[in-house]
């Protein structure tokens, strides 16, 4: 029975973390790793997960396991909490971040983007098809063009 205590008693003290899916990988790595990964995966969104083992073997003795960093770049982020979704469960709707949504449901707009700059947003109801392409066109792009892009015909 002490031998269980004092067991207990080091795993409670120690900032070991277990993180071995299988056989060959890393036994333990500590906390502090594991925060300089979500840290790294947030900040260097280029970053490769050999980038992110070089980088946290700097300043942690213990190599992680890449499938680790891999599994912390996988999971998504909506800036503010980090969401750790269970691996091959990627895209069940269960685990995807919310959409923006007004009262009715979801909203769907349409913009126009240049070297010039940002147009107009224009709300759009409905399904999308032809004629709705064309007001958009008429309504929200055409008024924008002249005043803010030099817009030729080609005649």
């Amino acid at each position: 029975m002490q031998c269980a205590q004092t067991i207990w008693k080091r795993f409670n003290d120690s900032e070991f973390v277990e993180v071995r899916k299988h056989p060959g990988a890393a036994n333990m790595s500590s906390l502090l790793a594991h925060r300089n990964i979500v840290r790294l995966a947030r900040s260097g969104l280029h970053l490769t997960a050999a980038d992110i083992r070089r980088q946290v073997s700097k300043h942690e003795g213990p190599n992680l396991s890449v499938d680790r960093k891999r599994q912390r770049l996988r999971d998504g982020t909506d800036g503010i909490k980090f969401v750790d979704r269970p691996g091959g469960n990627r895209y069940y709707p269960r685990h995807r971040l919310p959409t923006v949504k007004s009262g009715r449901g979801s909203v769907t707009v349409h913009g126009s983007f240049c070297d010039k700059g940002v147009g107009p947003f224009g709300l759009i109801e409905g399904n999308t098809g032809f004629k709705i392409y064309i007001n958009i066109i008429e309504t929200v792009i055409r008024p924008y063009c002249p005043k803010r892009v030099h817009c030729t015909t080609g005649q």
